[in-house]
């Protein structure tokens, strides 16, 4: 059995069985949240419309900040129906992120709605997502390679468990964000 251990987060990989998380948290979906410390989340993009070829720049602005320091806010920006965009944080109350290039004409849609989180938690398993995502695409390319069955099974099997290692990560981390703010909508025009 391997353990690796990312920010307080333990994950354990056997040879037979899926990856199992070990993580400490705090008790966030006990936690009572003041109504003077629920963020605003004011969601913005650069300008209200777009030519074809430009891309947006997306903002997110909360007005408080977490009464404990162990934990931070996190915002999701989406496109309906689902597509989620990545955004990067500037400071512990702004958030920013670009949409894809703009190919056609029409009304785009984007959601933000913000989470209350452990913050070391979270570093620890955005760590473990990104660390399994950079070997599964290292064993994708051994395996557009690779010609020996032998080793064809062995790689697939470290890139099963490296997804289930993943999946799992991501799972345990949206689980313990706690919604504290209404999804809030953003509608550009594309000209």
């Amino acid at each position: 059995m391997m353990r690796h251990l990312f920010f307080g987060v333990r994950i354990f990989l056997s040879a037979l069985a899926a990856p199992t998380l070990v993580v400490p948290t705090l008790a966030i979906s006990a936690l009572t949240i003041p109504a003077h410390a629920i963020p605003i989340t004011k969601f913005t993009s650069d300008k209200a419309a777009y030519a074809v070829g430009e891309r947006a720049i997306l903002r997110a602005h909360l007005a408080t900040e977490p009464e404990n320091r162990a934990l931070e806010w996190h915002v999701v920006v989406g496109e309906l129906p689902g597509n989620e965009i990545a955004l990067g944080k500037l400071s512990d109350r702004e958030f920013m992120g670009f949409t894809e290039v703009f190919t056609m004409t029409g009304e785009r849609t984007f959601t933000a709605t913000t989470f209350l989180q452990d913050r070391r938690l979270a570093a620890g398993l955005v760590a473990a997502i990104t660390q399994a995502s950079a070997e599964i695409l290292r064993i994708d390319g051994l395996l557009a390679t690779e010609t020996d069955p032998a080793a064809i099974e062995t790689l697939l099997l470290e890139r099963s468990r490296q997804v289930q290692l993943r999946d799992a990560a991501g799972l345990e981390l949206s689980r313990h964000r706690k919604q504290v703010d209404g999804v809030k909508t953003l509608t550009i025009q594309i000209q």
